[in-house]
């Protein structure tokens, strides 16, 4: 995904649940990239060490963890020795959703584009009924974008927060508002974020 917004990805490996093996794969980020991006290991399991990991290398540290949308509820943002870092977590829709909401905007900021150059939004007419969020949070939903009769409609990817099939076959998403409520029958429209 950092390759499709114009970035060079930097492969660190996989670091074990321990403190200081987190806090030097981290350290090592900071000297080889611009921005960095952590997956996994930050929930609020007693083996999520990198939100400690993170605040233990200096001021500011995590400035964000935790934002409304589902799945990605865990997902954070922080500072290192200047350098931004995402906090994305583990699994797979948590992760997308963290990147495209957070990850992705600034690396457009990097590039010196607007996020709708890269991530273009169209509208299309939703195939099903989608409900908004009882706690007021954010839906992040994958969909498959598909022309008919000169018309974009979007179909909602089947499959749960887990399942990586999800994730293969969908070309765009949406977020569906707290509170906000979209019928297909009534023809209302949705906006679609591209991928």
């Amino acid at each position: 995904m950092i390759s499709k917004l114009g970035g060079i990805p930097i492969r660190l490996g996989i670091a074990p649940d321990d403190l200081s093996e987190l806090k030097n794969k981290i350290n090592e980020a900071v000297e080889k990239a611009d921005i960095i991006a952590t997956i996994g290991g930050c929930s609020v399991g007693e083996k999520d060490l990198v939100p400690d990991a993170i605040n233990s290398l200096g001021e500011p540290g995590v400035i964000v963890h935790g934002i409304k949308v589902k799945p990605g509820r865990v997902t954070g943002f922080g500072l290192v020795k200047g350098k931004p870092i995402i906090i994305l977590p583990g699994l797979i829709a948590s992760t997308l959703a963290g990147f495209f909401l957070l990850a992705a905007p600034l690396i457009c900021f990097y590039n010196g584009l607007k996020r709708e150059c890269l991530l273009p939004k169209v509208k299309a007419k939703m195939d099903q009924d989608l409900e908004a969020d009882e706690k007021l949070h954010y839906r992040f939903l994958p969909v498959r974008l598909k022309q008919v009769n000169k018309n974009l409609r979007a179909e909602l990817v089947a499959g749960g927060p887990g399942s990586l099939r999800r994730f293969l076959d969908y070309n765009g998403f949406i977020l569906v508002s707290p509170g906000k409520k979209f019928n297909g029958r009534r023809r209302n429209r949705s906006y679609i974020v591209r991928w």
